[in-house]
């Protein structure tokens, strides 16, 4: 059975654990269905090599640390601020 893309343009989506693994390949997978995606991890290096596998222009870096107080609430209002609500 194949697999029927959704068309996500007009979406926005914060996918955490995005560097590396799952959250890296729903992040992609999500930017190539047309979402713009705020992709969330620990990790700046990391996190700019996913972007760089999405589409242009569909994914924003946001450093996230849940080990530091505020980095949560940080974290959410640079997704919006990228991506929109």
């Amino acid at each position: 059975m194949a697999l029927v893309p959704l068309p996500l343009q007009d979406h926005a989506a914060l996918v955490t654990g995005a560097s590396r693994g799952l959250g890296r390949a729903i992040a992609v997978a999500l930017s190539r269905a047309g979402a713009r995606v705020a992709l969330a991890a620990r990790t700046q290096h990391d996190l700019a090599d996913t972007a760089r596998a999405c589409v242009p222009g569909t994914a924003f870096p946001v450093v996230l640390d849940l080990s530091s107080v505020g980095s949560g609430q940080a974290a959410v209002e640079a997704a919006e601020a990228a991506v929109g609500p």
